[in-house]
């Protein structure tokens, strides 16, 4: 499994695409067996299978039309690797149909798992501005 920079960034370029157009379950794929995702407000969600399930209850309420990060700090130190910056994620919430822009910051700490190449061990996000709505 290769575990260099080129390795990582194709990795880190799908998981942002899979997310970018609402991959839901699947994005647990993407996690360690004892990785958290840290949304605001929210519990630690912990594992794969827990992660997949709230990106999926994430992508019944809304509709991705853009995921736009900027990854200002990519720190990679094979088997490790640390992401940071902000996003702009505009959304359509699917009941009223009412669009959301969403200024936000994240955090992603990777690491190579043997059987599967590069993974997430946590996820911290957090709102940077309030969001900007429209119908």
């Amino acid at each position: 499994m290769r575990s260099d920079r080129a390795a990582f960034e194709r990795a880190l370029a799908l998981f942002d695409d899979e997310f970018r157009h609402d991959a839901g379950a699947a994005l647990g794929r993407w996690y360690t067996h004892d990785a958290q995702l840290l949304w605001p407000e929210e519990p630690a969600i912990i594992g794969p299978e827990a992660i997949g399930a709230a990106f999926a209850e994430f992508a019944e309420l809304y509709e991705t039309l853009s995921f736009e990060p900027r990854h200002e700090l990519v720190d990679v130190v094979p088997p490790l690797a640390v992401v940071v910056g902000p996003f702009i994620e505009t959304r359509r919430e699917r009941t009223t149909g009412e669009v959301e822009r969403v200024h936000g910051r994240m955090a992603h700490a990777w690491r190579v798992e043997p059987e599967h190449g590069w993974r997430i061990t946590r996820t911290m996000t957090s709102r940077s501005a309030a969001s900007d709505f429209s119908t």
